[in-house]
């Protein structure tokens, strides 16, 4: 089919669907080919078909101590993961890892298609410095930077997309997982290598211009608590770490928060449960009242005990809330092991319309 063709069938100008189409071949969706030699004058009409190829996002999670990547198509599709530890690795080598990984992976896709690299999302916890300000680790600044975006990670002419943990996993709920019936909730992560949050209203994530919306470890939850990194006692993250949380691995990502004691075997406690439901509950509270969210929605990573802890965290928020507050409320679990490639799978489609 020509352009002319495609003008005609949809009815739209001629310079609408040329400049459409151009951004089609440039991003490599189109390809051309010339029709048939006619008697006619002038340069010959170009026919238009999709590419044959397979193309793939690729999500690198940065934790504390690794690095994982992972390939998805449109449809979420996973075509490829792997991780690397990030132990003894110097400060402004994570990207350059992630890439070397990156590299093997997409050598290792079998199809026959081509496999066709889209777009690069890279995923970024926040953790304190040693001064105690909340921020990105100096192990992941680099991501924020543009040079970085288009050198290491992404092309030239499409850098590579930087998002909070907690956000690309909202999206990926939301996208592809438990929340697709809910534009508006509240999503709260629990894992092993972190604690964050993340709003969606109407449909989109809320961001900030620091990428530090839905940063909760820090919040202060229980006076005279274990002590945190930040050099406090009592945070979120160190009340919900290694002395409080028993909460089994899971086998398809990252893992949930632990203790020492998950190693040998031992499950999270009925008392740890209700613990638990109770503190995020407390904690979510003044968000509900502001907000009134239609959902919660939980990390999947707590499904073997999502109803003691749902029950645990609906009675503390009609206690700290108030019934009106939490009326209609659904606390919904998870449904994806990995929500945050999934996440950003959907982060890249955004981007691209």
């Amino acid at each position: 089919m020509t352009r002319s063709q495609i003008a005609e069938l949809l009815g739209l100008p001629r310079t609408t669907v040329t400049a459409a189409v151009a951004s089609l071949v440039s991003d490599g969706r189109v390809e051309e080919n010339p029709t048939r030699p006619t008697h006619r004058r002038g340069r010959p009409a170009m026919l238009l078909r999709a590419s044959e190829a397979v193309r793939l996002v690729a999500a690198v999670i940065v934790h504390r101590h690794h690095v994982r990547v992972t390939l998805h198509d449109s449809d979420a599709k996973q075509w490829g993961s792997g991780r690397r530890s990030l132990a003894q690795l110097a400060e402004g080598s994570v990207l350059p890892v992630a890439r070397a990984l990156l590299d093997e992976l997409l050598a290792e896709v079998r199809t026959p298609l081509t496999p066709v690299l889209e777009r690069v999302v890279v995923g970024v916890p926040c953790f304190p410095d040693p001064e105690g300000q909340i921020s990105m680790t100096t192990l992941v600044e680099e991501a924020l930077s543009d040079r970085t975006r288009a050198g290491v990670l992404g092309e030239a002419h499409r850098p590579a997309l930087v998002a909070y943990h907690a956000s690309l996993a909202a999206l990926g709920e939301f996208e592809f997982g438990a929340a697709r019936r809910n534009p508006e909730f509240v999503y709260l992560k629990c894992s092993r290598n972190s604690i964050g949050a993340a709003v969606v209203m109407n449909g989109t994530v809320r961001r900030s211009g620091r990428e530090l919306t839905g940063s909760i470890a820090h919040l202060h939850v229980e006076e005279d608590g274990p002590p945190c990194l930040c050099g406090r006692r009592g945070c979120l993250g160190s009340v919900l770490g290694p002395t409080r949380a028993e909460i089994p691995r899971q086998r398809d990502s990252e893992d949930v928060a632990t203790d020492e004691a998950d190693r040998d075997g031992r499950p999270l406690s009925r008392r740890g449960r209700r613990a638990l439901g109770t503190t995020l509950g407390r904690l979510l509270a003044p968000t509900c009242a502001i907000l009134e969210p239609q959902a919660i929605v939980i990390d999947s990573a707590l499904r073997p005990f999502d109803d003691e802890i749902r029950r645990a965290m609906t009675a503390t928020l009609r206690d700290h809330a108030g019934p009106a507050a939490v009326r209609g409320l659904e606390i919904i679990t998870g449904a994806l092991p990995d929500a945050e490639s999934a996440g950003a799978t959907a982060l890249s489609r955004r981007a691209a319309i």
